[in-house]
């Protein structure tokens, strides 16, 4: 049998991997003491006041005010440094790109958005995007800027760091983004797919991953993606387009832009919803819904929720139908907790029942009830605050940099 050689561990390596430890202790648990980290690492008191010490002079953490601690004494919190450090988090849509500024926490200081036509090109939406971030540059002034995170929609090649596949959003084929902006501000760019993004973001943010180990989180906005984070880590696969939206629930089903057949993304989605309903509109003279020159999905919700029948049908077989790829989702991955995104969150149970009874009718129910299924309880934009969080969280993976200049090199 072969057995492939590891790579041994230095001294250096070793202290490395204790830096990282107590640092994302501190970000796990916010205000806990140096005797907290201590029971949730094992690593000995001295340890941890020397690395303690090494982060405070490099102000990425700091003491907070004094805690009830054992037996009635007084001890001191720790929290990652807000005030010092900033991260630029960038998402691109079909329609629309966002930017914010954010601290290390993850919380938000500037949020700018603009509208793009995407007609006008790949080339104008990306000096867009340059105009904004310079702004948003401006606003930081002397704050040191620790790297961009851009979440990034369509088929997203991680290593090459280009989109295979945009639907309806022709020219980004190709085009590394990365590139661009490192060529431009001088900063390290990490782009993840969107969707991994807003996974990201409801392990680190939300409240739903208490107690779970596998978090599947589902966004159905523009397209439909899966981003499957496992102990804070995300799984991308080989070449990062693990997810649920370009499965097939229907092998003789209508072409898809990923060259497949059937996909999910064409049942499920917001776009898919609304364009059922302009189909089939004249067949439901008696809807509410041809009250409208426009049809978007808030109308069709609240068509839904005044006992439209016509609306409420296709709100319950959205939820149907990503139940269908949700059930492939379980049996591939197995997760603890399905967080679905704010898109059908309106229609309350009458979606989410949908899709529950779907899981209840084909898992097993040793499964099914160990599983959770809910609407994400953020209330700022998961992608960005998932892109932030990778930018984050590939700083804390080599704190040597933090330690032997003083501050993050990146």
């Amino acid at each position: 049998m072969y057995n492939e050689k590891k790579p041994g561990k230095n001294m250096t390596d070793i202290l490395d991997i204790n830096r990282a430890l107590v640092l994302n202790t501190i970000r796990e648990t916010p205000d806990c003491s140096r005797a907290q980290i201590a029971r949730s690492t094992g690593l000995k008191q001295a340890t941890i006041t020397k690395i303690v010490h090494e982060f405070i002079n490099c102000n990425i953490i700091i003491e907070t005010s004094l805690k009830k601690a054992d037996r009635g004494r007084r001890s001191i919190g720790l929290a990652l440094n807000e005030k010092h450090s900033k991260i630029i988090g960038v998402r691109l849509k079909r329609s629309q790109i966002l930017v914010g500024l954010y601290d290390i926490s993850g919380g938000n200081h500037e949020l700018i958005s603009e509208s793009i036509d995407i007609a006008n090109g790949a080339g104008t939406a990306i000096m867009k995007m340059i105009h904004i971030i310079r702004q948003l540059l401006n606003i930081a002034g002397n704050e040191q800027i620790l790297g961009i995170g851009v979440g990034l929609p369509g088929l997203f090649l991680k290593d090459e760091g280009i989109i295979a596949v945009m639907a309806d959003f022709p020219g980004w084929e190709g085009r590394s983004i990365r590139q661009e902006l490192e060529k431009e501000f001088g900063l390290t760019v990490y782009t993840v797919h969107d969707a991994y993004a807003s996974g990201l973001a409801e392990w680190w943010f939300g409240k739903k991953r208490e107690g779970a180990h596998i978090l599947l989180s589902v966004s159905m906005e523009e397209g439909l993606g899966a981003g499957l984070v496992i102990d804070g880590k995300v799984y991308f696969g080989s070449q990062g387009i693990a997810g649920i939206g370009h499965i097939t629930i229907d092998y003789n089903g209508p072409p898809c832009v990923c060259g497949n057949y059937g996909c999910l993304r064409n049942y499920c989605t917001e776009g898919a919803i609304i364009r059922k309903a302009y189909e089939n509109l004249v067949q439901n003279p008696g809807s509410l819904l041809n009250n409208y020159v426009i049809i978007d999905l808030d109308t069709i919700i609240s068509a839904a929720l005044r006992n439209d029948t016509f609306a409420a049908t296709l709100v319950r077989e959205a939820g149907t139908y990503l139940g269908y790829g949700l059930v492939n989702a379980v049996h591939a991955y197995n997760p603890d907790i399905i967080v679905l995104s704010h898109q059908f969150s309106k229609a309350g149970n009458l979606y989410l029942d949908a899709v529950r009874e779907v899981l209840k009718k084909r898992l097993l129910p040793s499964i099914y009830d160990k599983l959770r299924i809910e609407f994400s309880s953020l209330q700022q934009d998961t992608v960005l605050m998932g892109a932030v969080a990778l930018v984050t969280d590939l700083i804390f993976m080599n704190p040597s940099d933090i330690v032997g200049h003083g501050t993050v090199a990146l």
